[in-house]
């Protein structure tokens, strides 16, 4: 679960930074090839994009509405913010080496990690969607 927290708003869009993360991102990938993982969310599939308890969805009117803060080479870098593509979207931009068991990278989903962008049209709820995540090696 990603918490974007409570806001109160109208008349105008609004971006807002997660709050915390509940769960973890650990990885096991047997070989020593270099690998990405990669995150993708698509605000258009019906079976995948945010809705309420009502069943309204977040607008598109805004282009990409979900946003992650993409390293360099490790946790620790400041990153930068990418839109999160249904194609995927790399977590770190260097790849991981590989031959890695248990690989904890939770740090890289916490708090502060995700934007989401809202319009104005936006109804109130609390809004359930999917994002889906990959692991592939890399080239």
């Amino acid at each position: 679960m990603i918490d974007f927290g409570t806001h109160n708003f109208s008349g105008t869009s609004l971006e807002a930074n997660n709050v915390k993360t509940d769960g973890e991102l650990i990885v096991n990938h047997p070989t020593d090839n270099p690998f990405m993982i990669s995150v993708s969310y698509d605000n258009t599939d019906p079976n995948s994009q945010m809705k309420n308890s009502d069943g309204d969805t977040l607008s598109n009117n805004l282009g990409n509405i979900l946003f992650f803060r993409q390293r360099q080479t490790s946790v620790t870098d400041f990153g930068t913010w990418q839109p999160i593509l249904a194609n995927g979207t790399r977590i770190q931009s260097e790849s991981f080496s590989g031959g890695q068991d248990n690989l904890d990278l939770s740090e890289y989903i916490g708090a502060g990690s995700w934007k989401l962008k809202m319009d104005s049209s936006t109804k109130s709820g609390n809004y359930n969607g999917t994002i889906t995540w990959q692991m592939v090696d890399s080239a």
